[in-house]
């Protein structure tokens, strides 16, 4: 089905069950159900522009990880434990799943980040890629 919707996207091999345990495991937290799924069936989805629209599961974890602990993304922008990044748009918005369960709205500098209560929820938030 995401192949007819995204022309020219390329999907890689699935993630293994185990291997989101481990994931899991690493980020402290559980994966949305939907995230899982996906990954279930691709690690991730490049765009036509080759950008992963998804992340692959390691990117997901390698970033969010280093998005949490890295303190001039707190000082500079403002905390992301309540996020799970999982892709972009190849122009430096990211997508992230809102793992809080609180309403707060943020805006730090020029990032303006929205969460509603309920999970999960897709925020659009800009902040520098690699």
């Amino acid at each position: 089905m995401a192949a007819e919707a995204y022309v020219g996207a390329t999907f890689r091999d699935p993630v293994l069950s185990v291997d989101l345990e481990e994931a899991e495991r690493s980020l402290g937290e559980s994966l949305p159900q939907e995230l899982k799924n996906l990954l279930s069936e691709t690690d991730g989805i490049t765009g036509r522009t080759s950008s992963d629209a998804v992340w692959s599961l390691e990117r997901i974890v390698r970033d969010n990880l280093r998005f949490r602990r890295e303190r001039s993304f707190v000082e500079l922008y403002m905390p992301f434990d309540p996020f799970l990044f999982f892709g972009d748009n190849g122009g430096g918005d990211q997508f992230a799943s809102c793992c809080a369960r609180r309403d707060r709205t943020s805006s730090f500098g020029s990032t303006r980040a929205t969460v509603a209560s309920g999970s999960p929820t897709i925020c659009r938030t800009t902040f520098p890629a690699d």
